[in-house]
């Protein structure tokens, strides 16, 4: 068997299942938001979106179904903000006005990050040991550790990429007289339409 041929084919296409995943997240296809890596997951009250496709400062939302949004980061390509190093997606799903988030890492980049890993293993098993193949063998092993390594570390950043993407989305679309927010000594505070904090208001 000819390993490294067979592990440059799975890493070929473990590249290639990751821009047809990188698009289709682009494009707001459905089934691309139902693979990957669940990271996060709550529930809550929110009012569900009256425009079918809108953005807040760093996400891109799209209302695909009954109940349903999709939401990625904003890909800024032509600007100094660009942001592209994130992996997240998410939907909201609505029943009633209590409202699901879930947020996801992409699939692919995790298998291709296992697929180089157990490549290297494989190769390792399978060779001969002759230096060049060794050598080889072990630079695909250890580019395996690194990138899973990569991929799990993004995980807690992640998670507040998209804690972030959701706080931007309530804001947008909760009336200003019912949005609230909390200081650093625990005081709930309400926002009106002046550019102050807002007037603090009794606990419940």
């Amino acid at each position: 068997m000819n390993t490294p041929l067979v592990v440059l084919s799975v890493w070929t296409s473990g590249m290639l299942l990751f821009f047809c995943e990188f698009a289709g997240a682009l494009c707001f296809s459905p089934w691309v938001f139902r693979i990957g890596l669940r990271v996060w997951r709550e529930s809550r009250r929110l009012p569900v979106p009256t425009m079918a496709a809108f953005e807040t400062p760093t996400a891109t939302f799209e209302v695909v179904g009954p109940g349903l949004c999709l939401f990625r980061p904003k890909m800024e390509w032509f600007s100094f903000g660009f942001r592209t190093r994130s992996l997240i997606k998410g939907t909201l799903r609505w029943e009633g006005d209590q409202a699901t988030v879930e947020a996801r890492l992409f699939l692919f980049p995790l298998l291709f990050a296992c697929c180089t890993l157990a490549g290297g293993i494989t190769w390792i098993l399978t060779t001969d040991y002759q230096e060049e193949q060794v050598a080889g063998a072990v630079f695909l092993l250890v580019m395996g550790m690194v990138f899973s390594g990569i991929y799990l570390s993004m995980i807690p950043s992640e998670i507040r990429r998209a804690r972030e993407i959701l706080s931007e989305y309530e804001a947008l679309v909760t009336p200003p007289s019912e949005s609230k927010s909390v200081d650093e000594f625990g005081q709930i505070h309400r926002a009106d339409d002046s550019s102050g904090p807002g007037e603090p208001v009794s606990r419940p």
